[in-house]
């Protein structure tokens, strides 16, 4: 495989994990809201000394299992970004950069993107091929 192809994989990833967060948000939110008020009164503590059966203590202790994996999801994701800011830092363009920044990190669809940056949609693909490339040119001198 490419190296460019390994990049792109990579900066997907980031997309991809955003979508994973968000989604477990909104379950975490789903459930809250099945527990109503009461729950916010809740404590972990509570949660593990319920007795079997409790809906209402299982449901808080989905949330709190939640809660958990998306502040692993979150620190996660940190971790990937500020991995691929240092390569998309080191591309020379300012356009090619801001493009990889609103696609990747920004989650905008390719059409968004476009729009943002008054290029038509066809040319902004192109930058991001040339974008890509150029990164993948930077990472393999970098292993010279």
């Amino acid at each position: 495989m490419p190296l460019n192809s390994n990049i792109k994989e990579f900066l997907r990833g980031i997309r991809g994990r955003r979508k994973e967060i968000d989604d477990l948000v909104r379950e975490r939110e789903r459930l809250l809201t099945t527990l109503g008020p009461r729950a916010l009164r809740l404590k972990e503590v509570d949660v593990q000394t319920s007795l079997p059966g409790d809906m209402m203590a299982e449901t808080m202790a989905a949330v709190v299992s939640l809660e958990r994996e998306i502040q692993i999801s979150i620190h996660d994701l940190a971790m990937q970004q500020a991995r691929a800011e240092q390569m998309i830092r080191q591309v020379d363009s300012d356009v090619h950069r801001r493009l990889l920044r609103l696609y990747y990190f920004d989650g905008l669809r390719w059409w968004q993107v476009a729009e943002e940056m008054e290029y038509t949609e066809a040319h902004v693909r192109k930058m991001h091929s040339k974008a890509l490339e150029e990164i993948a040119q930077i990472l393999k001198d970098d292993t010279k």
